[in-house]
């Protein structure tokens, strides 16, 4: 995923603030739910994508998502 997904954070984020606005207009709490869940996703690529960049490594999963305790106990 690397530097790419920091794009695709940013894509996923674009869709997200449609999906937010679209939300708004109608008062429609699935589509308010959906955004939220979408936006949690774009965090998620960003940390991956800052771990990989850091690191060199890529996260397989929440596990390995964690070692940003470590990085930032280094910093």
């Amino acid at each position: 995923m690397g530097v790419a997904g920091f794009g695709l954070t940013r894509e996923v984020l674009k869709y997200v603030m449609n999906e937010f606005r679209k939300a708004v207009k109608l008062g429609d709490l699935f589509l308010y739910r959906n955004a939220a869940d979408k936006a949690f996703l774009a965090l998620v690529i960003a940390v991956s994508a800052y771990i990989a960049a850091v690191e060199g490594i890529e996260p397989a999963g929440h596990s390995e998502r964690r070692i940003l305790r470590e990085i930032g106990r280094e910093a």
